[in-house]
């Protein structure tokens, strides 16, 4: 796909936004750092380690500051790999696992309980938690590892949404011929800029200023006309707006993360 030309970043439309409504028909991924991945498991087998013999007071403190290590570390990890702070959202949250959370990805109420704790023991000398909440919250922190490994095993690339068509007969073929709109919008990490669309649509459903349901593009090439189909074209670009539908746009990348 294209990256965005300087010549053209002044050529800008808008397009209906009804594709993200529309079913994955493709995706693809690129692989990230296996090494990142373990990391934190590394950290969570020393303070699940302790917790197989019997601990005194000042293990249960490791035990709980470890895991809290842990989590942190997992945090920082999906941080880096996804740009969460760079993610255009309404009255976007601060704190890290809050926006984990507005994204779908976690439920937080356990981790910060974990938190909470590691606080109360690092500023207030109090006592660690029992043998048994010890385990519980070791157990907490192994199923968030687990549920976030498939962020962390590769990254969604690219996304191809394809708009509804009339089923084929039996004995007729399908082609992307057959489909009067479909897109694919490459997302690219936050810091190498805004997520980019190959979109194919009806020439009449392009606007040339902003309007409610539309989706903001500067155009990085020209359109290019469909065979045979005098009504399509194909705009490609970068999707730079309007800020409710990026980040609807977003959203609804994030839920699809893990399938």
């Amino acid at each position: 796909m294209t990256t965005r030309s300087n010549d053209n970043a002044e050529r800008r439309i808008w397009i209906p936004a009804r594709f993200l409504d529309w079913g994955y028909d493709s995706s693809s991924s690129n692989p990230l750092d296996a090494a990142v991945l373990e990391r934190a498991y590394s950290i969570w087998n020393h303070a699940s380690g302790k917790l197989d013999t019997p601990c005194t007071e000042f293990d249960r403190v490791d035990v709980v500051t470890t895991l809290k290590r842990a989590v942190t570390q997992r945090v920082s990890a999906l941080k880096r790999s996804y740009g969460f702070h760079l993610i255009p959202l309404a009255d976007k949250p601060k704190r890290d696992l809050d926006m984990l959370y507005r994204l779908g990805l976690i439920r937080p109420i356990m981790l910060r309980n974990l938190i909470e704790i590691r606080n109360t023991l690092e500023h207030e000398d109090a006592a660690p938690p029992d043998d048994d909440a010890c385990v519980a919250l070791s157990e907490f922190v192994w199923y968030f590892l687990k549920s976030t490994d498939p962020l962390l095993k590769s990254r969604l690339s690219e996304i191809t949404y394809v708009g509804d068509f009339d089923d084929p007969g039996p004995d007729e073929m399908t082609s992307p011929d057959d489909y009067p709109e479909y897109g694919h919008v490459h997302y690219l990490h936050p810091t190498e800029g805004p997520p980019l669309v190959i979109m194919r649509l009806p020439k009449a459903g392009i606007r040339s200023s902003a309007q409610e349901g539309y989706l903001e593009v500067v155009e990085t090439s020209a359109r290019r006309t469909v065979f045979e189909r005098d009504d399509l074209t194909i705009v490609e670009g970068s999707i730079v707006g309007p800020a409710d539908q990026l980040e609807r746009l977003w959203l609804g990348y994030f839920q699809g993360l893990r399938y």
